[in-house]
């Protein structure tokens, strides 16, 4: 009796048959381990250094003919350019000085649970005050009499729209109980802000000529002005109603764009100006602080040369050159180690002020599924970031936000396929 025994061998059309879902499986294996394993822990390496980014080199230039001390910049990179007869030379600065008086009337509310919208009562010394400022010392005044009622807020209105000088002199009256404990609080304040070489006088208004300060001490002071909402939007505004009566800003620019601040008038200090402004170039926006101290001519054309000064210094600088490498991706695959490099397909700009230099960064968020590439923007005062221009994939969807400047970013992100993007 012959057995025969029917072997695979040689059945090639069986075998192809019994190895097609076992080849399939282990190639089904593989994809997975590598499109859902492999990026689990990937290593972003940026690959531009601070050093290889360019920095802006155009810088401000001044006028310094124009005004016994000048100097402007933005709150967000610091000082740029300042002109000085003698450095951090103390002169009177006339109504500014009124800024300082309203800084620290607001400081000193928020310990004194003071409300802006409180209302005080005029008695017979703020209108012998009124009297004073207005016929012996032909300061600029607003009328009041005995009884009138006024609130806080309204008091900071005509000191800071109107450069009404017996409004200064009856808010620290009657906020702090008089100007010897205005004069302590300011001194402390001053102290804190670190203005070291900005005086008090002998008046909260600065009608006198012994309220000092510089260039620098002033550019500082515009800044801290304007973190505060209610200076803002007390000094952006052209005029203020009191009692059917309208009183006009001080400050003519006010009309063209400008965003405060407050102007100064007297014998010594003749013509003085600290202005804001917002300057908007190249998508980016600048909060512009400048200062006008004893001007030889017209303030307010000067404020304009300034900024016309300073906006020229702000340029579109290339930090990513067509090709450039700017970073690399690496994760571990079956395969062993996958180092994919992000390179850009065309130049990247980023708009950079005097002063400000910018690192290139990236970086992901594994739970997320998400790559971020980010330009940080610093100073040389300061190491902190003062800008931050960035865009964030969806490594899901692989799509940018829909923001014009990030369309930079797609010179990066398009070159480089990610095994997340299905």
């Amino acid at each position: 009796m012959v057995i025969k025994i029917k072997t695979l061998k040689g059945n090639s059309a069986f075998l192809k048959e019994f190895y097609k879902p076992i080849v399939a499986l282990v190639i089904l294996m593989v994809l997975i381990t590598y499109y859902v394993l492999a990026p689990a822990s990937p290593k972003i390496i940026a690959t531009l250094s601070e050093d290889e980014m360019p920095s802006q080199n155009v810088a401000v230039e001044l006028n310094c003919a124009r005004a016994t001390a000048l100097s402007i910049g933005t709150a967000e990179g610091g000082l740029a350019k300042k002109c000085e007869q003698r450095e951090n030379q103390k002169l009177s600065i006339a109504s500014i000085s009124k800024i300082i008086t309203a800084l620290v009337f607001l400081k000193h509310t928020q310990s004194n649970e003071i409300e802006l919208n409180t209302k005080i009562q005029l008695t017979p010394a703020d209108v012998a005050i009124s009297a004073r400022y207005k016929s012996e010392l032909q300061s600029a005044t607003i009328d009041v009499y005995v009884g009138q009622e006024i609130t806080y807020n309204q008091l900071l209105e005509g000191m800071l729209i109107a450069s009404a000088g017996n409004f200064a002199q009856i808010l620290v009256n009657h906020a702090f109980g008089g100007f010897n404990e205005y004069k302590k609080a300011a001194e402390t304040y001053l102290s804190e802000s670190k203005l070291s070489n900005t005086i008090i006088g002998k008046d909260p208004d600065g009608i006198g000529d012994d309220t000092l300060s510089t260039a620098n001490d002033l550019f500082e002071l515009g800044k801290l002005a304007m973190t505060q909402e209610t200076i803002r939007e007390i000094t952006t505004s052209a005029k203020f109603t009191l009692e059917g009566n309208v009183y006009e800003n001080t400050n003519e620019l006010i009309d063209q764009g400008f965003t405060g601040i407050k102007t100064g008038t007297n014998y010594v200090s003749g013509d003085c100006l600290l202005f804001s402004y917002k300057v908007t170039k190249f998508g980016r926006t600048y909060n512009a602080i400048g200062v006008i101290l004893h001007a030889n001519a017209q303030r307010f054309d000067v404020a304009k040369e300034m900024l016309r000064e300073l906006e020229k210094s702000i340029q579109e600088v290339e930090v990513v050159k067509e090709g450039e490498t700017v970073g690399s991706i690496s994760y571990s695959s079956p395969l062993g180690e996958i180092t994919q490099e992000l390179v850009a397909k065309s130049a990247v700009k980023v708009p950079l002020a005097q002063n400000e230099s910018v690192r290139f960064d990236v970086a992901t968020d594994i739970a997320k599924k998400q790559i971020t590439y980010a330009f940080r923007l610093s100073t040389a005062e300061s190491a902190e970031n003062i800008a931050e221009l960035s865009a964030t994939v969806n490594l899901e969807s692989c799509a940018l936000p829909a923001n014009s400047f990030f369309a930079h970013f797609e010179h990066i992100t398009g070159v480089y396929t990610h095994p997340w993007c299905y």
